[in-house]
């Protein structure tokens, strides 16, 4: 409903629980989706009236999630069908919330493949699980943990490069300025308040953040991001 797709395209295979492929089942979700999609097709394409009609308490939710995350300037991993529906109408709700979307792996499946081209998100692995339940998250969430571990630890982007005249046993440059003092020199007082360095404070933010909690102006779902 948020992006335009026929039920056949976005529903994926139905696999029984012995690896075979039920095409039965498949088309039963087929006509089901195609019967809700009809019965609303007078109503609004607004983001509110989409998720009233046609989405469930867990896309609700998930919604809400989206919503104060991207208030709060807090990005959320997404993973599964449920999750890149909540990203859809948030998107529509507040446009901004996008931008504060990760998805850890499209799986495979056909609608999460359409919402992040909608939503224009880059899975982050491609390991094709498509277990469902958070799996595809929780596996990539340590990953992105370490990433941003080693990133603090790096005093300078390799690809940036060193000082010239650093010093190789200390990697800190040499001044060639003798008034100034040496920093590695003990008997330097580390106390000298020209020479501490400054405590880093984070700046608060301006304002709760790019959603709105204001009225919903109902606009109506495109195609593209943007």
């Amino acid at each position: 409903a948020t992006a335009g797709a026929e039920p056949p395209a976005v529903l994926g295979r139905v696999i029984t629980e012995s690896g075979e492929i039920d095409d039965a089942a498949w088309m039963i979700r087929c006509a089901a989706v195609r019967d809700a999609l009809h019965r609303t097709r007078r109503s609004s394409r607004g983001a509110k009236d989409i998720l009233a009609e046609l989405g469930g308490g867990d896309v609700a939710v998930a919604t809400g999630v989206l919503l104060g995350a991207t208030a709060r300037r807090v990005p959320v991993l997404l993973d599964g069908p449920v999750g890149v529906a909540a990203g859809m109408v948030s998107r529509d709700l507040a446009g901004q919330a996008r931008h504060w979307c990760l998805l850890a792996d499209h799986g495979g499946h056909p609608a999460v493949r359409l919402a992040a081209d909608v939503l224009g998100l880059t899975p982050l692995l491609d390991l094709r699980m498509d277990l469902g339940e958070g799996a595809n998250a929780l596996v990539a969430l340590p990953l992105l943990r370490s990433v941003l571990a080693l990133s603090a630890a790096l005093p300078v982007h390799p690809s940036l490069g060193g000082d010239d005249d650093a010093d190789p046993a200390t990697d800190e440059p040499q001044s060639t300025d003798p008034s100034y003092p040496d920093v590695n020199d003990p008997y330097v007082n580390d106390t000298d308040p020209d020479l501490a360095e400054p405590d880093f404070a984070e700046p608060e933010p301006a304002g709760p953040g790019p959603a709105s909690t204001g009225a919903d102006e109902q606009p109506a779902s495109g195609w593209r991001a943007g």
